[in-house]
């Protein structure tokens, strides 16, 4: 097209050409009967592949408008990164884990499905919004989590001021400068797509602080019912936590000890909680406020969840009547209360791993020793692997040294009601200095002995 001549009128620019005249308008008229559906500004998008998988999946009702009260935020992955990560997430690797029930229950259509509500929030989120409120309930819920919502994480970063904000979910950064906006319905895109949260062992195989948790889990064979567990909070505690746990731990994990394994699962299942807390759940503690989340553990155990100006914390209720259980208004009472829970308490160093059943918390230090796991002088000699000092005590009839000679004593005087008026000459306890093996079977005194 050869243009003759041109002229600006106003806001209107004229293009005058051989074939007749084009004129330039600032804004274009819309019909009454175009109407724009988050299907079509997908398509817009170049997320056609993110459409085709909606409508394969049965979702089409999501984006196409015709439920447009529906107040809903869509992370939409491009054609190229779908196209360069397909096959890979809808199986997101956890069929080794499952077993061939599980694998035909969920079909490749379910896996279709369930990734997709993945990808859908509940809700219209604006960048300020998830900056606010960055843990975001999806359309993924069933059994695996007892019915609740699983959750998207959202990251928003402070960039330059004329770029705005930039906002990634679950590690997957948006590419838009500003999401787009259609009725009631706000659209990110997304450089990659979403995984939906893997199982808990895949989860915590990719923090080596928990290889001594995941190998613990194996050891005390409560891997598989723990992650058959629906809608779970785990309190996972760091490698550091069990070494120093000393003869404890060397008790607690010896290969082959019955009563070992059984005490090592007590103490697993000590720190799953039997519904998910995710840390916008946990409540503030105050010293006007003694509020706390208590939740049940899979071994009998309450925990209590709360949260301070310094952090999350879990605080193990060990008796009858817990102190958080007991409420006032008094700041004396808080005060006693918060120097309890300070000594009390475990904090929580990285809240929010998303998990297939639930949640879990990484412990900073420390873990949770039940009640009902007993740790006597007998079990630590099996720890210290001491057998020759073990038969020698056996052998001069000294195992009373190996029980609590308080034991029938504090029986005694509970049934007595006298509890107050205890023998100060009664003794307490033993220490033990135990040698090893190896010093024994050098030493000629015990040579003799054994000939």
């Amino acid at each position: 097209m050869r243009f003759l001549a041109s002229l600006v009128l106003g806001a209107c620019v004229v293009l005058h050409t051989n074939a007749g005249i084009v004129h330039s308008v600032e804004q274009m008229q819309r019909p009454d009967s175009l109407v724009f559906s988050p299907q079509k500004v997908l398509v817009g998008l170049n997320a056609t592949a993110f459409v085709r998988l909606f409508k394969d999946a049965g979702l089409g009702d999501y984006i196409d408008g015709t439920r447009p009260d529906r107040k809903l935020t869509i992370l939409a992955p491009t054609n190229h990164a779908m196209d360069e990560a397909f096959g890979y997430d809808l199986d997101d690797g956890d069929d080794v884990v499952l077993s061939a029930k599980e694998r035909v229950q969920r079909s490749p259509r379910d896996r279709q499905r369930e990734w997709a509500l993945y990808h859908i929030i509940e809700g219209q989120y604006s960048i300020d919004d998830l900056a606010q409120t960055p843990l975001v309930r999806t359309r993924l819920a069933g059994e695996w989590t007892d019915g609740r919502p699983q959750v998207v994480k959202a990251q928003v970063h402070q960039a330059h001021r004329a770029l705005g904000s930039h906002v990634s979910f679950n590690g997957a950064d948006n590419i838009l400068l500003e999401p787009e906006v259609i009725g009631n319905t706000t659209i990110y895109l997304l450089s990659s797509p979403m995984s939906t949260p893997p199982r808990l062992v895949n989860a915590l195989i990719q923090n080596l602080d928990l290889s001594l948790f995941v190998a613990a889990m194996g050891a005390s064979n409560t891997v598989d019912e723990i992650q058959s567990e629906a809608g779970v909070t785990v309190l996972a505690p760091v490698v550091n936590a069990f070494a120093s746990l000393g003869l404890v731990w060397s008790y607690l994990s010896l290969p082959g000890d019955l009563d070992a394994r059984a005490d090592l699962s007590r103490l697993i299942k000590a720190h799953v909680l039997t519904r998910p807390v995710y840390s916008d759940e946990i409540p503030m503690h105050t010293d006007s406020s003694a509020d706390m989340l208590v939740v049940k553990a899979l071994n009998g155990n309450k925990v209590g969840l709360y949260r301070t100006p310094r952090g999350m914390f879990a605080f193990v209720d060990q008796s009858e009547q817990p102190p958080f259980m007991r409420r006032s208004a008094r700041s004396s009472t808080s005060s006693r209360l918060a120097s309890v829970l300070d000594s009390s308490s475990l904090k929580i160093s990285e809240p929010d791993m998303l998990l297939q059943t639930g949640v879990a918390h990484v412990l900073e230090s420390g873990l949770i020793l039940p009640l009902n796991v007993e740790i006597t002088s007998a079990k630590l000699l099996r720890g210290m692997r001491a057998h020759i000092f073990a038969d020698l005590l056996e052998r001069f009839n000294l195992t009373y040294v190996l029980e609590d000679p308080r034991g029938e004593a504090r029986t005694a005087r509970s049934s007595d009601g006298d509890d107050e008026n205890e023998d100060p000459h009664t003794v307490a306890g033993y220490s033990l200095l135990v040698p090893s093996d190896k010093s024994w079977r050098e030493n000629p005194a015990y040579r003799e002995l054994m000939r």
